[in-house]
């Protein structure tokens, strides 16, 4: 039957929740969000009961694996206030010196990061006084992405989490002013990034300073790092275009033939969950009233040997991790039709920001520490026997699908299928630079820009697959895009396989990220094709007579291949659900043949009977056709004349023994053997078998592979006949198979005819 859907499917993983409002609470673990249908659950933030947290938790991989979730962010230590020589000054330090690491993204696809470009973040799941709607990329503010980078290459699969803040990472160590947050881990700071006040700076130059944007390893709070992808980074051949389950055709547009290529996930998978966030603890700094009242070496302070009464002041814990997408499955026979509502999700869910270190009305919870890494997307898997059905969903429309630099100009992507990875979560909203007053922000605080300081890892997307026999006649488009869809993604000509990148730019107007579309798992069509068969080079020596050309392939005669219509469709009696029988090559009577002992063999006496030279003289033509007496038919497999005259024949075991009733015989010509259920010449009405032919000229008389640029049509396409391939050194066959041919649906219980050999026939 077919799969209808009108409403919402959401596998999507959880959003990491925000902070619950406890202030010095080290002893009470911020969970991370749960995934969903197999998606990874966020790593923890301060779990650690009895010390200060050194790293936020890892976020898992899909079906509770440790490999793929984000990273947990590292925490760290700070002055609370200005240095005194009893119980510290009066003087609180700002927010912009109190952030710690942010936790890494969950991982799966290493395609774009599609959640730093997402704008259609739902209000339910902005924080109440920051943010919009996104994109988190702030092109108002990086404007190095209109002009210098891609930054569609630039932002690829689980981002790292941000490292804590540098602000006063050049002051001395025993001076009175604050300096940069010290990491648990390596008790130093990052001197290698350049913070001010205001974060997220804007990135407006040639390049982007690596160092001074996201600091130096191992020094400082460090961010936690994008979870790992279970698809190799490193594929020379195929980059991300196989990373998916399952096989695809590809067809640059250009190559003779589409090719096979076969996905690197071994089984459907799911997302991973993004990293918890880094604590931050202050600590009162003491003068060291012996030495000139010089204040001692913020280290000096760290560890807190009475942790947590001692030095420490505050402490302020991380965000939990968003939860990875789930995995979605649908498989039908028939249609899957996605209503005008519809839409599918197995996104990953949003980061969070941490504890907040300053309170008020005016800063409320935008002075986060740290914020936690999303989850990554999920796996999405469509796979219909009979099509995908798109016809409600508006996509605008197309434009002359011979220019694809303005196909897409009026087209509206409507996004019924997502696999988005969790948003960034948050740190220190007050210190971003503010939005401009068009974008309706609360407060037009941001807080996860792309170089903002402690925010999460994006996660990764996850991957999204279509399946369908073809997606040219078995796709529905809306009735304003359907003809110039297929259109562009067949060069303008139907007959083509489709373009794999156009297709996928069609398919990406609903769905992000954008999807393959690849065989699949079941269907009533298949197809085999074959590697080119070189004739060799005699076509050559042409002869000089006029006759010709060679070699020749539509030959008339016993030699023409026949057997099929003029479309290639092997011919069948409906009545008795067989394939037709070809004409004679000879026959005789009883006695005109002996049986050998086996019953598997059998010599024939030509004396008295009629049998073209062509046949007996080259009686390896006879190899596949059939030796029927007794009602019963016998595939020739091995022919020879014998230096008496005689023709020795040799039949197919599994056809069983020649029985010797006293019948007369036939050798029936035979080019191919087509069976059902492993009833030898079975065709039932349900059922089609498809046989067509290509030629091609060689590249050149030296090379050994056919010229794409002299490509016939296929056999029974476009009028093309066998006399249309005579002359190309090439030729190659494709056979397709359809057993719901009355598309009658209901085929899963119907048998299969299969093709046991095929003989192509040609002349000098």
């Amino acid at each position: 039957g077919d799969a209808i859907i009108n409403g919402e499917i959401d596998a999507s993983g959880y959003d990491a929740n925000a902070a619950d409002g406890l202030t010095f609470r080290p002893d009470v673990v911020v969970l991370g969000a749960e995934g969903a249908c197999g998606g990874g659950r966020g790593g923890d933030a301060s779990s650690t009961l009895d010390y200060s947290t050194q790293l936020g938790d890892d976020g898992m991989g899909p079906f509770g694996s440790a490999f793929g979730g984000g990273s947990g962010g590292e925490g760290g230590y700070q002055q609370d206030r200005s240095p005194a020589a009893i119980g510290g000054g009066a003087v609180l330090i700002g927010a912009e010196f109190l952030v710690a690491g942010g936790g890494g993204g969950g991982g799966f696809a290493l395609t774009r990061t599609d959640a730093v470009f997402w704008d259609e973040w739902p209000s339910s799941s902005l924080p109440s006084t920051y943010d919009n709607s996104g994109p988190d990329l702030r092109g108002d503010r990086h404007t190095i992405f209109d002009t210098t980078i891609d930054p569609d290459t630039y932002f690829l699969g689980a981002e790292d989490g941000m490292r804590g803040s540098s602000v006063g990472a050049n002051q001395i160590d025993t001076g009175m002013f604050p300096q940069a947050v010290r990491g648990y881990l390596d008790n130093g700071q990052d001197l290698g990034a350049l913070d001010t006040i205001i974060f997220d700076p804007a990135q407006t130059g040639g390049s982007i300073n690596d160092d001074e944007v996201y600091g130096l390893a191992v020094s400082g709070p460090d961010g936690g790092r994008g979870g790992a992808s279970v698809f190799s980074s490193i594929d020379p051949e195929f980059g991300t275009a196989n990373d998916f389950y399952g096989e695809r055709f590809f067809w640059d547009g250009t190559g003779a033939s589409p090719v096979t290529v076969t996905g690197e996930l071994l089984a459907p998978y799911a997302g991973s969950g993004g990293g918890g966030s880094g604590d931050l603890q202050t600590l009162i700094r003491y003068i060291d009233d012996g030495t000139g009242f010089q204040p001692l070496p913020l280290s000096g302070h760290y560890p807190d040997s009475a942790f947590p009464h001692g030095n420490t002041q505050r402490y302020f814990r991380g965000a939990g991790g968003g939860g990875g997408g789930g995995q979605i499955q649908i498989h039908v026979i028939g249609h899957i039709v996605l209503g005008s509502s519809a839409v599918l999700k197995v996104n990953g869910g949003n980061g969070a920001g941490g504890d907040s270190t300053s309170g008020g009305s005016l800063d409320g919870s935008t002075t986060q520490v740290s914020g936690s890494g999303g989850g990554s997307g999920g796996h999405l898997i469509l796979s219909s026997a009979s099509g995908l059905n798109l016809s409600e969903i508006n996509v605008g429309t197309a434009l002359n699908p011979g220019n694809p630099n303005t196909f897409f100009d009026n087209t509206i992507p409507n996004y019924v299928m997502q696999a988005i990875g969790g948003r960034r979560g948050w740190s220190a909203s007050k210190l971003a630079a503010n939005f401009p007053v068009s974008e309706n922000a609360p407060n037009n605080y941001d807080g996860n820009g792309s170089f903002h300081a402690g925010r999460g890892g994006a996660g990764a997307s996850g991957v999204i697959q279509i399946h369908i026999p073809d997606p040219v006649t078995d796709i529905a488009y809306h009735g304003d895009v359907d003809a110039a869809f297929k259109q562009y993604v067949t060069l303008e000509n139907l007959d083509n396989p489709v373009v794999s990148d156009r297709q996928d730019q069609v398919l990406a107007l609903y769905a992000m990220p954008v999807p393959f579309t690849l065989m699949p798992f079941f269907s009533p069509k298949s197809q085999v094709q074959s590697v080119w068969i070189d004739t060799g080079l005699a076509n050559l020596r042409q002869p000089s007579n006029g006759s010709g050309i060679f070699p020749d392939y539509g030959a008339t005669g016993d030699l023409n291949f026949a057997g099929i219509d003029a479309l290639g469709y092997v011919e069948s009696d409906v009545a008795t659900a067989t394939v037709i029988q070809l004409t004679p090559v000879t026959g005789g009577a009883a006695s005109d043949f002996t049986i050998d002992a086996s019953g598997f063999s059998v010599t024939i006496d030509l004396t008295s009977l009629i049998i073209a030279d062509s046949w007996k003289f080259n009686p390896k033509l006879l190899i596949g056709c059939d030796f029927t007496t007794a009602d019963a038919a016998h595939e020739i497999v091995s022919a020879d004349l014998a230096s008496n005259g005689d023709l020795v024949l040799a039949t197919l075991v599994a056809d069983g023994e020649i029985i010797d009733d006293g019948s007369a015989f036939v050798i029936y010509n035979k080019f191919f053997g087509v069976s059902s259920g492993d009833i030898k010449d079975k065709l039932p009405p349900s059922s089609s078998v498809r046989i067509q032919f290509q030629g091609a000229d060689g590249v050149s008389q030296e090379g050994l592979e056919p010229d794409a640029a002299t490509l016939t049509s296929w056999t029974g396409e476009n009028g093309t006949t066998f006399d249309d391939l005579d002359g190309k050194r090439f030729i190659r066959y494709r056979v397709s198979f359809d057993i719901d041919a009355l598309s009658q649906g209901g085929f899963n219980g119907l048998s299969r005819p299969a093709l046991g050999y095929i003989k192509i026939p040609y002349a000098w």
